[in-house]
């Protein structure tokens, strides 16, 4: 490959990954002949020499990173060229270059999550009180990281639920966590579930992270799945008249994001999103 290329790297992200159409879009708009093309890694032992041999590659400007290797890429590159506000969260999604060519890493997932849910919440001009966060992958530790942030200080309870045991990162940023399995007699106490599993798209598509009753006291659902747009628990909440929405912004945010530290444009976010949307 002799231009400058970005790089989505996940499992199969050549299958579907919105990423590539975004970052393509933007380029093609500023004239450049820098593309984004994907990566798929079935392994992950060979995830680490790709790595290297992409730091290595002068042509290689960054891009982003895609199920299921947001924290196996946090672990490879060297913790001081991960930015601070990304260093508790353990997992990364955007590689961009440093002054002195090295890969960097950061997370741009919660920051966009964060961003999408207020402006769900703005239109109904009503508060979460209580939130619920499913899934502490790389996305969701993201997640709970920047919602920890905004809502704790404002007098909003947030917990995290999660397969394995997570409690000394839910600890570690002022959350609690719950087991996974005592989520369904849990909900009841929660206005708002955020998904940040992968039940509801790939082969679990036909599935819902969690059941949705009709006496319900859930106000908002936010599903970070974008493919498909409309899962099913977003088909559950439609059902139970419960205000949702899904990750088609939160994605369009933190490719944005991740899109001005690669290309190192001078443009805003806002600039870059009216630019991947057209």
């Amino acid at each position: 490959m002799s231009k400058e290329y970005a790089a989505i790297i996940g499992l199969n992200p050549s299958k579907g990954a919105r990423s590539p159409k975004l970052w393509n879009s933007a380029f093609s708009l500023l004239n450049s002949s820098t593309k984004m093309v994907c990566i798929d890694i079935e392994k992950e032992e060979e995830v680490a020499r790709i790595i290297k041999n992409l730091e290595n590659d002068c042509l290689f400007i960054g891009g982003c990173i895609a199920f299921p290797y947001k924290e196996t890429i946090f672990k490879i590159l060297d913790f001081e060229m991960i930015d601070k506000v990304s260093q508790p969260i353990g997992a990364v999604n955007c590689l961009y270059r440093s002054n002195d060519n090295r890969l960097r890493g950061t997370n741009t997932d919660g920051f966009a999550a964060l961003k999408s849910f207020l402006n769900l919440v703005k239109e109904k001009d009503t508060f979460p009180k209580s939130i619920l966060i499913g899934g502490l992958g790389g996305a969701g530790k993201a997640v709970a990281s920047y919602f920890s942030s905004y809502f704790v200080p404002k007098g909003s309870e947030v917990v995290c639920s999660s397969r394995k045991d997570n409690s000394i990162f839910c600890e570690s940023i002022n959350l609690k966590w719950i087991p996974w399995q005592n989520i369904e007699k849990g909900l009841h106490n929660f206005d708002t579930f955020i998904n940040c599993t992968t039940v509801g798209t790939g082969k679990l598509i036909n599935q819902a992270p969690v059941k949705i009753s009709a006496n319900s006291n859930l106000k908002f659902i936010y599903d970070i799945i974008y493919d498909p747009s409309q899962t099913e628990l977003l088909n559950l909440a439609k059902k139970n008249k419960i205000t949702s929405t899904n990750g088609l912004e939160m994605n369009l945010l933190q490719a944005a994001r991740a899109f001005k530290l690669a290309s190192n444009v001078n443009l805003s976010e806002n600039e870059i999103v009216e630019m991947m949307s057209s």
